[in-house]
């Protein structure tokens, strides 16, 4: 096993300062919890830093300290140079992380909630959620497993309401603003040219995923059926998704058409094109608008300026979107571009796809 990475370092220029770190996958955590500190407990006073590495989880940082110069910083915040606005930070809620909380007694399942989202702990205010199954569930699964069910009537979100469900409750009984956007890291089998959930064959090391040679995706291909009545199915979908949570008493605020939409994964995953992308979104964006849900692009695994250099050649074809780049109903609607996005993520999910910040990470998502 490799040994850890060196912690980042991070300098700011303001005075006075005091920092939140947190992120979570699965119920795994680094943060940093605002409350006076025991003496000798750390360097600054009042913040208790708690990590967690390769080796060593859940340990007290007793000598994290705030640093002033010495030696190249891997990130430099200026407080006096302001640039993009960070609407909120969070993370995924996952079906392993509400299982590995539920093995925790009831009192210390409270407690990690209250200094995820309580006002005296890491208070996460934007979270993202799988639309059915992703890389951090019990199973691979969708809403609509009934092949041919091009008018969803087999569709359920019944398998959340022991996992998802509970976990976002648990947390909007701490934040009751808390918001949430959402993505699928694969559509229903039957909507893909694979008839699968996966897009590459695992490691030889690994367990085998069932995936064949034959059904493997790759990066620049579309795995979803491009046909009028697949793609008006898949933004019924979405729909009938936001429909259910909401009567749940779960708001999603802000949808993504597909998790890191250029990356074939041993897990449910699906590889669009941007001109794949083109042809979903005006059935997303209708859906969505007609609920007041937000579109977002965006978690790329990696960088490619190919899928912007196609952008401009998909607008002169016009097959840019008419939807509401917000679909909110109180914005104006514009064309949505959908290959605008040369890098991770937008620093500003909600605001338009066309405009997306060239850098960033997005809140909510850690690393997957």
């Amino acid at each position: 096993m490799r040994a850890p990475p060196p912690a980042p370092s991070i300098v700011s220029t303001a005075p006075n300062r005091r920092a939140v770190l947190g992120s979570f996958a699965a119920a795994s955590v680094a943060a940093a919890v605002h409350r006076p500190a025991r003496a000798g407990e750390n360097g600054d006073g009042d913040t208790l830093w708690v990590v967690t590495t390769q080796t060593a989880p859940w340990r007290a940082a007793l000598d994290a300290r705030y640093v002033e110069g010495g030696g190249a910083p891997d990130v430099l915040i200026d407080e006096a140079k302001p640039g993009q606005t960070i609407e909120g930070f969070g993370a995924c809620f996952n079906e392993l992380g509400w299982d590995a909380l539920s093995y925790a007694p009831a009192a210390a399942r409270h407690e990690i909630l209250r200094e995820f989202f309580g006002p005296d702990g890491a208070r996460f205010s934007l979270c993202r959620m799988p639309v059915g199954a992703n890389d951090f569930s019990r199973d691979w699964y969708s809403y609509d497993e009934a092949r041919g069910d091009f008018g969803l009537e087999r569709f359920s979100v019944a398998n959340d309401d022991a996992t998802l469900v509970p976990f976002i409750k648990a947390a909007l009984a701490f934040r009751p603003d808390l918001g949430l956007w959402a993505s699928p890291w694969s559509p229903p089998t039957w909507m893909k040219t694979n008839g699968h959930y996966a897009a590459a064959m695992n490691r030889p090391t690994w367990p085998a995923n069932g995936l064949r040679p034959d059904q493997v995706g790759r990066e620049g291909s579309d795995m979803f059926i491009l046909e009028p009545k697949y793609l008006e199915a898949y933004g019924r979908y979405f729909g009938k998704f936001i429909d259910a949570y909401r009567d749940r008493g779960v708001r999603i605020g802000m949808v993504m058409p597909q998790n890191e939409f250029n990356s074939a994964q041993v897990f449910p995953s699906c590889c669009w094109t941007p001109e794949g992308l083109a042809a979903f979104i005006p059935y997303l964006g209708e859906q969505m608008s007609r609920r007041g849900v937000e579109v977002f692009l965006g978690t790329l695994e990696r960088p490619d300026d190919g899928l912007y250099e196609k952008s401009p050649r998909i607008r002169r074809r016009g097959r840019t979107s008419g939807a509401s780049a917000s679909n909110g109903p109180a914005r104006a609607r514009r064309p949505t571009s959908i290959a605008t996005i040369p890098s991770y993520a937008s620093t500003s999910p909600s605001r338009s796809a066309a405009t997306a910040a060239t850098t960033g990470a997005t809140p909510g998502t850690p690393g997957r």
